[in-house]
């Protein structure tokens, strides 16, 4: 397995090319057979700074990694864009 950083950003209007770049991290961490156990999509606008911290800490299911999307990150809290910026330092 290749090893990946822990946290990536995405930025811009490109959505083709941000979507392409995260299927290609997402077959390279996950295994696609239970792919949908590992992976979280959620938007910032609907997310709790509770919510998130919960879905960082759920264990993977045969699989080294879990992966956590967050589309629209723009529209973060700030108690939570601070949760990240901390998480990304050092990742549980």
């Amino acid at each position: 397995m290749v090893a990946a950083a822990s946290v990536y950003l995405f930025i811009g209007q490109d959505n083709p090319a941000k979507q392409a770049k995260l299927k290609e991290i997402q077959g390279t961490i996950l295994p696609q057979d239970i792919s949908d156990f590992n992976q979280d999509i959620v938007y910032a606008k609907d997310i709790t700074l509770r919510n998130l911290q919960e879905r960082l800490l759920f264990l993977p299911v045969r699989s080294a990694r879990r992966l956590v999307v967050i589309k629209q990150a723009q529209q973060l809290k700030e108690d939570i864009r601070t949760y990240i910026l901390l998480y990304a330092q050092a990742p549980a």
